[in-house]
C-alpha cells in the first residue's frame, strides 16, 4: 500500500508515541455504554477523540453512528469506552454473541451493520498501549467474553500494528484468519497523472468516445453538490437513482425501507453541515444518470454509495462518475487518499483505481477457552485445505492476489486459504 495512507513508518511513529505515554497518566478504565441514548450523552467527549484519532473512521463518528444505532439497531449491543480521568481516549463499539464456529464460547465483535464495512475502533493519538490494555483487563473481567473479533480492520493501519504490540505486551493469542483486498486510491501530482498510470491508454480512450456519444443524446452535465438549498434534492435523486436499478430489485437499495431512507437523510445532511460529504452527479438534459457520494476522513476519504441509470448503461455512466470521483479527489488538497469502501469481489473499481487495501478480522483469545480456540484455527484452516484438495483434486495453490473470503459472511466463515 502507498505511503500516503497507512505508511510503516506512520504507525511506527504512532506506536512510539503510545509507548512513550503509556504508564504517564492514570491508569485507564473501561466503561460500558448499552444504548443510543447513553451514547449520545457523551458527544462533546466522542467529537474531541474523533478529531484525535490514531487512525480515522468516520463510521464510528456520532454523526453516522447514532442514526445507524436507531435504524438497525442490534441486539447484545454495547460500547466498551475507556477513560484516562475525564478524558474519553477509546470506544470499542461491540456486540455480543455466545458461540464460536459451534463451540459454546461468548465472543464480542465489532457492531456492524449492511451499510459498516469499516469497524476501525476510534483510539486517541499516544493513547493506544494505555486504551487496549485497559480493553484486554476489562475482558478478562465477569463481563467480558472469552474471544474479542475485530472486523474490518486496515492490515498495515496503525490501529492494528498497536493492537498487535499490545497483544505481546499482554502476552495474549490473536490471529487474522481472513482478509481481502479492496481498492484504494493514492493522489498523484493531479487526476491526469493518476489515470495515465491506472488506466490503459485504450481504456481510457473508450471512456473519451462513450463520453462523446453520450454528449450526442443531449447537454451532459457534470455537477457537484455544493449549496445547502439544493441538498434535499441531492439526496432525492440519488435514493431515486440506486432503487431504479439493480440493487432495488434486490432489495439493497437504501430506499428500499424506511429506516435505511431514514438513515440515509441523516447521514448526508450531517456530512454536508460539517463540509464533509462529497457528492457528484452526472446529468442529461438536467436528467441525473449517475450519481456518487461520500465522506471525507481527515487526509482521506470514503466512496459511500453510488447509483446510475442503466437506461444509459452502454455509456457507462457508472465508469464515468468514478473517474469524476478520482478528479474531485485530486481537486482536493486536504484529501490525499479515498478509500473504496467496497465489498470483497469489486473488480470494477480495483480495475480504476491502482492502489490496494488490505481489510482483515482479527480474532483474540481473551482467557485459556478463547486462547484454544484462537490456537485451533491454523489446523482447521490446514485440515479443511486438506479435505478440499482430496474431494476436488485441486493442489490448493491459488493466486495469492485473489482472496477467496468474504469478513462477516452470514452463514460463518470460510478460511482465507490464500493468506500466508
Amino acid at each position: 500500500m502507498s505511503g500516503a495512507c497507512f505508511s510503516p513508518d506512520a504507525a511506527r511513529t504512532a506506536r512510539r508515541s503510545s509507548r512513550s505515554s503509556a504508564g504517564s497518566e492514570e491508569t485507564a478504565r473501561v466503561t460500558v455504554l448499552r444504548s443510543a441514548a447513553e451514547l449520545a450523552r457523551l458527544i462533546p467527549q466522542w467529537e474531541s477523540l474523533a478529531a484525535g484519532a490514531l487512525e480515522p473512521n468516520p463510521f464510528h463518528e456520532h454523526w453516522i453512528m447514532l442514526p445507524a444505532l436507531e435504524a438497525f439497531g442490534g441486539e447484545g449491543f454495547l460500547c466498551a469506552a475507556v477513560w484516562s480521568g475525564g478524558r474519553l481516549d477509546a470506544m470499542f463499539p461491540l456486540q455480543r454473541g455466545r458461540r464460536f464456529k459451534g463451540l459454546p464460547l461468548r465472543t464480542l465483535t465489532s457492531w456492524r451493520h449492511r451499510h459498516s464495512m469499516l469497524c476501525t475502533p476510534l483510539i486517541r493519538k499516544g493513547r493506544a498501549a494505555e486504551s487496549l490494555a485497559a480493553l484486554f483487563r476489562w475482558l478478562r473481567s465477569a463481563e467480558g467474553a472469552s474471544l474479542l473479533q475485530l472486523e474490518y480492520l486496515a492490515a498495515d493501519g496503525p490501529v492494528q500494528l498497536a493492537l498487535i504490540d499490545a497483544l505481546n505486551a499482554a502476552e495474549l493469542q490473536g490471529i487474522a484468519p481472513e482478509s481481502y483486498t479492496r481498492a484504494l486510491m493514492v493522489a498523484d501530482r493531479d487526476a491526469e497523472s493518476y489515470m495515465r498510470a491506472a488506466l490503459s491508454e485504450s481504456f481510457r480512450k473508450k471512456m473519451a468516445r462513450n463520453e462523446r456519444r453520450l454528449q450526442e443524446c443531449g447537454a451532459v452535465a457534470h455537477r457537484v453538490s455544493r449549496e445547502h438549498g439544493e441538498l434535499e434534492r441531492w439526496i432525492d435523486e440519488f435514493l431515486r437513482l440506486e432503487a431504479s436499478g439493480w440493487k432495488g430489485q434486490q432489495g439493497g437499495a437504501l430506499a428500499c425501507s424506511e429506516p435505511n431512507v431514514r438513515f440515509a437523510r441523516q447521514v448526508f445532511r450531517s456530512a454536508f453541515e460539517r463540509g464533509r460529504l462529497l457528492m457528484l452527479g452526472i446529468d442529461l438534459d438536467g436528467k441525473p444518470i449517475a450519481r456518487m457520494c461520500g465522506f471525507a476522513a481527515g487526509e482521506g476519504s470514503f466512496a459511500f454509495k453510488s447509483a446510475y441509470d442503466e437506461a444509459f448503461g452502454k455509456y457507462s455512466p457508472g465508469i464515468l462518475i468514478e473517474l469524476d470521483w478520482i478528479r474531485r479527489i485530486h481537486e482536493t488538497p486536504e484529501i490525499r487518499w479515498s478509500d473504496s469502501y467496497t465489498a470483497p469481489g469489486n473488480e470494477m473499481i480495483r480495475r480504476l483505481w491502482k492502489g490496494g487495501r488490505a481489510i482483515q478480522r482479527f480474532v483474540i483469545g481473551a482467557d485459556l477457552r478463547g486462547e484454544l480456540a484462537v490456537a485451533s484455527l491454523p489446523l482447521a484452516r490446514f485440515l479443511k485445505k486438506i479435505i478440499s484438495a482430496l474431494t476436488t483434486g485441486e493442489s490448493g495453490n491459488r493466486d495469492s492476489t485473489q482472496p477467496r473470503t468474504a469478513i462477516g459472511e452470514p452463514r460463518g466463515w470460510r478460511l482465507d486459504w490464500t493468506r500466508k
